[in-house]
């Protein structure tokens, strides 16, 4: 991971600096929703690194899926092999540059958190895979595309935060939190369905073409990183997301028959 600071460095790329102003904007949002979350009287202060990693992460994966779908489907889905893997500016640029740099000051977060031990293991993984890749794209300034695109799964990723918020009755409790969390499981199923299980199929379908189709110009130019290190990253999210996608149904099943048994009974 070093080696990418250091190609991205003043002398060594464009990006360093937008690199370091992302990451302190994401290091500030988090100092904001840590003081939120403490002022939580309702609230255990054992739980309050929780709190204030469910508060940070509402407004980083919305602006994260905003990125993402602007840049990857609505600028750059309909151009060519060069626009996706050449491309350097434009939104999904700024997409990259924000996912690595929440990625970095999610670790600790994640590492401090009262959570399984193999949850953290996991989530550390995660974020150490993706900030590899996003550090490459920013340390050769390309393939922003499917960076963007990879990206666009933060939408069920937002919805699954927003889960989490009424599940745990984070600012409010009552019937109508119940029915919103129920609507939010099904938007999360359809969402989840779209934008993982379909989305890294996908990806992974105009990587491999494109690559075929123009070799000489697309996988004989990018280096063994950039050849190998993203799809088989995609391949592991999408193996993930499987296996997330099948507790994600399990308990949506669950929340619309509780639902239909109350409705019953009343």
């Amino acid at each position: 991971m070093f080696m990418f600071f250091g190609a991205m460095a003043p002398e060594g790329g464009r990006n360093f600096y937008p690199f370091l102003y992302s990451f302190a904007a994401c290091s500030a949002t988090y100092v904001v929703s840590h003081i939120i979350a403490s002022q939580l009287k309702s609230r255990p202060k054992k739980d309050v690194i929780a709190d204030a990693d469910l508060i940070f992460s509402l407004p980083m994966y919305f602006g994260l899926s905003y990125l993402s779908l602007k840049g990857a489907i609505m600028e750059d889905w309909s151009g060519d092999y060069e626009v996706h893997w050449f491309k350097s500016d434009g939104t999904s640029r700024h997409f990259t540059l924000m996912y690595a740099a929440m990625n970095l000051v999610h670790i600790p977060i994640t590492l401090f958190k009262n959570q399984d031990l193999t949850y953290k293991i996991l989530m550390t993984l995660h974020h150490m895979l993706s900030i590899t890749c996003m550090l490459g794209g920013l340390a050769n300034d390309r393939m922003y595309f499917f960076a963007a695109l990879d990206g666009a799964c933060e939408t069920s990723t937002f919805l699954l935060t927003t889960l989490f918020v009424f599940k745990t009755e984070l600012f409010s409790s009552g019937p109508i939190t119940k029915m919103l969390t129920t609507i939010n499981g099904v938007l999360l199923w359809i969402f989840y369905l779209v934008f993982r299980i379909f989305l890294f199929p996908t990806w992974l379908y105009i990587f491999v073409t494109e690559a075929m189709q123009h070799k000489d110009k697309t996988w004989d130019v990018v280096n063994p990183h950039e050849r190998y290190m993203y799809p088989t990253v995609t391949l592991i999210l999408l193996g993930l997301s499987t296996l997330w996608f099948i507790q994600i149904t399990k308990g949506m099943l669950k929340a619309i028959n509780c639902g239909s048994k109350k409705s019953k009974k009343a």
